[in-house]
């Protein structure tokens, strides 16, 4: 099962579960206190309402108004806070997930090199190379920083690739729902 379908299936089952929750509906299996579960871990009630008290907290400070305990709006706002726990936590196992290091063939290194060099030396490789002189770096640890710097960038695309698609099944599942609040 791909990664994609993994995330939006984790999200549809946790948002359904706790919508179930919330609402008091249905024979949850989930231990006291615990409002919803993904892939094993535990979110509380405590952390849910420590969640929603810091909410209160900065609209206070803001000098808003925040929503009466049990008021629609305020079932609402703690369905939105248990949502984004959720996805919190789905986004931070798939970065758990990606955490192997990738690794940067000699071509990616050399196209990266090509862009630097046009991005920041105005196209002129010499340039780069004085640069490089300049800051006492030879070739191979000119090498190195790129191919981390290309390591590091394709790290991120790929978080960024997980956190799109992750958001995107939890929308998708949080739409399906049933309007149980």
């Amino acid at each position: 099962m791909s990664r994609p379908v993994r995330i939006a299936l984790a999200a549809l089952a946790t948002a359904a579960l706790s919508a179930a929750v919330l609402t008091g509906c249905g024979g949850s299996s989930l231990p006291d206190g615990v409002v919803a579960q993904v892939d094993g871990q535990d979110i509380t009630r405590a952390e849910l309402d420590q969640s929603l008290a810091q909410q209160k907290q900065a609209a206070e400070q803001q000098q808003q108004d925040f929503p009466e305990a049990g008021s629609d709006e305020y079932v609402a706002l703690e369905r939105q806070a248990l949502e984004s726990m959720v996805f919190q936590r789905i986004v931070l196992l798939e970065a758990r997930a990606c955490g192997a290091p990738c690794r940067a063939t000699p071509a990616q290194i050399a196209r990266e090199r090509k862009k630097i060099i046009a991005q920041n030396f105005s196209g002129d490789a010499k340039k780069f190379t004085d640069f490089l002189q300049e800051q006492k770096l030879d070739e191979a640890a000119r090498e190195a920083h790129t191919a981390e710097g290309r390591r590091l960038k394709e790290e991120v695309v790929a978080h960024e690739e997980a956190v799109r698609e992750a958001e995107s099944g939890l929308e998708a599942a949080v739409r399906r729902l049933p309007n149980f609040l």
